[in-house]
Order: structure tokens, then sequence, then C-alpha cells
């Protein structure tokens, strides 16, 4: 069975190179609706079933993309990108500097703990986005994924045991996962 994510259409903090994280829960700006509606006309539309984030952001990429395949579509809070804690909002670089660390090669790699900032483990990450994968193989009807970055690059460690190279999770980006 072929599983689609796609993370959702550009946002303002996304074209300023802002972090959003869960808290953060802004609107796609023209050019994410323009992406959006341009992924609704290269899907399939053998997908019957859309999981997506209940951000604004995912959620209304989803319903762009559902005009055209209608779908089942339900949201998911397990679907919601990472939680950043205090780092939200923030650059990768601004984040690096505030931490002393270079998280954003930890998150790259798989292998971040936010928690110390009132965030996430990728631990975390990892079992809410896997219980949405099990109950998408559950149904065993082809599905998409609207969601973030990090749910994007969590599914990708999940399903294939890699990492996503920097850069391999852009707006709008189509993945495909046979499960």
């Amino acid at each position: 069975m072929k599983l689609y994510f796609i993370r959702h259409g550009l946002t303002a903090h996304n074209k300023r190179g802002l972090t959003n994280g869960q808290t953060i829960d802004e609107p796609l700006i023209e050019k994410g609706v323009k992406q959006a509606e341009e992924l609704a006309e290269i899907l399939t539309k053998s997908i019957k079933h859309i999981y997506s984030s209940d951000l604004l952001r995912a959620k209304q990429t989803a319903e762009i993309i559902n005009k055209r395949l209608n779908a089942n579509l339900t949201l998911h809070q397990e679907l919601r990108e990472i939680d950043l804690g205090s780092l939200t909002g923030k650059s990768w670089e601004e984040i690096n500097d505030l931490t002393g660390r270079d998280l954003k090669s930890a998150y790259l790699a798989h292998d971040y703990n936010l928690e110390p900032w009132g965030g996430e483990s990728v631990q975390a990450v990892n079992a809410r986005v896997k219980k949405v994968i099990d109950e998408i193989k559950k149904d065993g009807k082809r599905a998409l994924v609207v969601a973030h970055g990090g749910i994007v690059r969590a599914a990708y460690h999940i399903l294939t045991a890699k990492n996503l190279k920097a850069g391999g999770v852009g707006n709008a980006r189509i993945h495909v996962f046979e499960v």
C-alpha cells in the first residue's frame, strides 16, 4: 500500500526562516495556497483518506487538496509539529545561539531532545506519529498525510530507519512510502 506524506504549504514564518512548532498556528500565505492547489492537481484520486494535523496551516492544505480528491478527511493532534517549547518562533541559528548547541544538526539527524526548553523528545514525537501510521495500516486504504516538516522527518525515520538530508522536507513536497 502506498502512503503519501506532505508538508503543508508555505506560511509567513516559513518564508522568513522561522520555526512554527505547535503554538504558532498561522495560516498559509498566498503562495502556500497555490502550492496546495498544485498538489491537488497531481495527487492520485485513488487516495481514500486524508489524515491531517489539526494545526491551521496543515488543515488548510488538506482541505484545499480534498476539494479535488473528495476523500474522507480526519484531523489528528498526533500529527502536530514538534513542540519546540520556548524555542518556538525562532530561526535555527537563534536556537543554536540560545542553547549553546547545534540543535539543528541534532534535529536533522533525528536525535534531539527539546524537553529542557519545554518541548518534546524525539521518542515522544515518534510514538505519536507511529500511532497514526499504525492506524493507517489497519485501515488498509491508500492514504495521504498532511503534516509538518518534523512529522515528515519522523515518518521517514520510522518507515525507512534512515534520516532525511537537510532541505529534504520543503513546503508542499510529496514523500511516498510503501507500507
